[in-house]
């Protein structure tokens, strides 16, 4: 979770170009809950024999971890606005890069016939932290008033997700391994396309389509992010009764490409599995002009 306070300003150079430019004051919080197979972490460190005898087998003896943490960070924004015909506008704008670092707490849970594995100092609470760099972006945007009644847009925005390697949880509790989730994400971009029309005076409809790439590589996909490349279809329309009042309502049907994976965790354990996902997005709002 995150709220992001960004205060900016922006100045009219000419008739037809502004600037702009802000700072963004951003509290993130995150927790992160993963499965312990005690069994497996059993029979990698010790003789699997005596695992068994004590009862602690694979998919018999379950654990969770949960791990929470929260951080204040800072970053920056800038764009410009150009309108070189009043059928045309151009708009660029720039995010930067956010380092957060988030410092908070792990709580184990050990199962009842697993518990002498802990004699080593091992699966303690303990303090947590774990450094995250939300990307930068840059997204360009260029809005076409083609005639009185149809006004056409693109768009292309492009992020430089490859700032994120890796998922690493670092704990106080110095026999406890790190818990790290391989990301190696690669930058990517989302490309989008939209048109307004204008039916009267008191009624427009609009569409448009986005292809959203994702920045997961295939060998580093997990259970927990399956992430894949997605396409937005959108659709929507706007009343407005009167000079102060308008009523917008839209549709946004998104569809996620079917994603496999095949990993091994931080405990061991190995997921395999086949995803796959959809979404339908309904939105109605209401304005009002004083």
């Amino acid at each position: 979770k995150t709220v992001n306070i960004n205060p900016s300003v922006a100045y009219q150079l000419t008739d037809t170009l502004s600037v702009g430019a802000g700072i963004s004051a951003q509290y993130a919080k995150a927790r992160l809950t993963s499965a312990i197979d005690f069994g497996v972490v059993c029979f990698t460190q010790l003789n699997p024999a005596a695992c068994a005898g004590a009862g602690v087998v694979p998919q018999t003896a379950d654990g969770v971890v949960d791990i929470e943490g929260d951080d204040w960070s800072f970053g920056w924004n800038a764009g410009l606005a150009w309108t070189p015909h009043p059928d045309w506008r151009i708009g660029l704008h720039y995010r930067s890069a956010i380092d957060q670092n988030l410092e908070g707490s792990a709580d184990f849970t050990v199962s009842a016939n697993a518990a002498f594995l802990t004699a080593t100092g091992a699966f303690a609470n303990t303090g947590a932290r774990a450094g995250l760099t939300l990307p930068a972006s840059t997204e360009l945007g260029v809005r076409w008033q083609a005639n009185d009644r149809t006004t056409l847009y693109a768009n292309a925005q492009w992020t430089e997700w490859s700032s994120i390697r890796e998922l690493r949880v670092r704990f106080a509790n110095p026999v406890q391994s790190d818990s790290a989730d391989a990301l190696n994400y690669d930058d990517a971009g989302r490309y989008g396309i939209g048109a307004d029309y204008r039916l009267t005076n008191q009624w427009s409809v609009r569409a448009g389509y986005a292809r959203d790439k994702s920045p997961a590589k295939s060998a580093y996909r997990t259970a927990r992010i399956p992430d894949n490349d997605r396409d937005i279809l959108a659709f929507g329309a706007t009343w407005t009764p009167n000079e102060a009042w308008s009523l917008d309502a839209g549709y946004n049907r998104v569809t996620i490409k079917d994603t496999d994976f095949s990993r091994t965790g931080s405990f061991a354990d190995a997921v395999t599995g086949l995803y796959s996902g959809n979404a339908d997005v309904i939105s109605v709002g209401a304005r009002r002009r004083f």
